[in-house]
């Protein structure tokens, strides 16, 4: 009797268990805040398909990528804040660092991640080595040229020829050279010193910040010195960054190339590539190569939030939009988007072909690209670091402005304000 009462009584614990785990979520909402759209896209067409028993909901917020971390800081944490966030490569390692968002080992992230990029994973795990965020999209970086200039300008008729001609900045410093000589100053090598920046930035061999003191790897120097040389030399058209008239360039006939990573791809060059205005449009006469720097640029990322009351089911989301094959091969075909499961990209590599690329197989450059990436450079502060220097340092002195020595002052006096706590030298 005693026995049976005793089984009775741990069926009975066991299924009031049960029932309270099936209960935790039943009707419940989970929030999600995102700064971009694809999460609904993703969220809509692919998780919820592939979970129809789903017994809570799910809303998504989207909020403007400039109000995003004013919006979400006040509340992260709170009974007012998201379950689930994306945060943006710019600054994913403010929030990746800070305390508050959830190991994504309580629904097995390592082994689920065994085949991610390694860079995508070192990018997502906070300074004790727990995996917090992690993207389903490796975003390496590219040069992408016009085909017809390469030809008429540089005799170049593929894509390997064209990478011998820019392999190292030196080499596309004198490309870039040659371009505006055979031309007679009409093409330019780049729209944009920002077709240097954003390269060399993520070529860097130093973070910005390590053992809290600020670091000005080489390679920014050169930077400024190799913009200095494109703006005085008109290499470069110096437009501004997602400009109008840096949009514009992709339409018209007298800009070589993009420094772009793989999503720039869809969401900037093929939507510009033809005008509304002239009519022209240079869609299949872009090619890619890798450029001289393997770099990865952006890219989104998503973490569950610690104590969240729903913060299990969002770290199931982040590890599955993350991690499951089945998804990330489906996206990539849908979108053309260069995913970060490699077992998926290899094994889908031989289907691609662009005919905005000429028939190229962009995704086999891509793969090349992503292997030598190191995620260890982002940091905490390089939204606002990064801004310093392009805005007090970068532009002023490749304008001509300004000194190198009064440059890399005021950059360094921007940082020390904003950061008090960082040893400036």
């Amino acid at each position: 009797m005693l026995l049976t009462a005793s089984m009775l009584t741990l069926a009975a614990c066991g299924n009031s268990s049960a029932n309270s785990s099936k209960s935790s979520t039943k009707g419940k909402t989970l929030q999600v805040w995102t700064f971009t759209t694809d999460m609904k896209k993703i969220i809509n067409n692919y998780y919820k398909p592939m979970h129809k028993n789903l017994d809570y909901k799910i809303k998504i917020t989207v909020v403007p990528f400039e109000n995003f971390q004013t919006k979400l800081d006040p509340v992260l944490g709170t009974k007012n804040g998201p379950d689930l966030i994306a945060l943006d490569a710019s600054f994913v390692k403010k929030y990746v660092d800070s305390g508050k968002m959830a190991d994504l080992s309580q629904v097995g992230i390592k082994s689920a991640s065994a085949n991610t990029t390694n860079y995508v994973k070192q990018v997502g795990q906070d300074a004790k080595g727990h995996q917090v965020a992690l993207s389903w999209q490796a975003t390496p970086g590219a040069y992408y040229y016009r085909a017809s200039l390469a030809k008429k300008y540089l005799g170049v008729t593929t894509p390997e020829q064209m990478q011998a001609k820019v392999d190292t900045a030196a080499d596309f410093t004198k490309t870039a050279q040659e371009v505006n000589q055979k031309s007679n100053g009409k093409i330019f090598m780049t729209s944009s010193i920002s077709d240097l920046f954003e390269p060399m930035i993520g070529a860097r061999k130093t973070p910005w910040v390590v053992n809290n003191k600020l670091k000005i790897d080489k390679s920014m120097l050169d930077l400024m010195d190799m913009s200095k040389q494109f703006v005085s030399g008109k290499l470069t058209q110096d437009t501004t960054e997602q400009s109008s008239e840096y949009f514009s360039g992709m339409s018209s006939n007298n800009i070589m190339g993009y420094s772009l990573p793989s999503w720039g791809l869809f969401y900037w060059l093929q939507p510009n590539a033809k005008s509304s205005k002239t009519g022209n449009n240079t869609a299949g006469d872009w090619r890619v190569v890798k450029g001289p720097w393997s770099y990865s640029w952006g890219g989104t990322y998503l973490g569950a939030v610690k104590n969240s009351p729903m913060e299990h089911e969002a770290a199931k989301i982040a590890k599955w939009v993350a991690t499951n094959p089945k998804f990330q091969t489906k996206w990539a075909k849908d979108q053309n988007d260069f995913v970060s499961n490699q077992t998926v990209v290899k094994k889908i590599t031989p289907q691609f072909t662009s005919k905005f690329l000429g028939g190229q197989n962009q995704y086999k450059q891509f793969a090349e690209s992503a292997k030598d990436i190191d995620g260890k450079l982002l940091t905490k502060y390089d939204q606002t670091i990064q801004k310093a220097f392009v805005d007090n340092a970068l532009t002023p002195y490749s304008q001509g402005k300004i000194s190198k020595a009064a440059a890399l002052k005021a950059f360094k006096d921007t940082v020390q304000n904003a950061f008090p706590d960082i040893t400036v030298k």
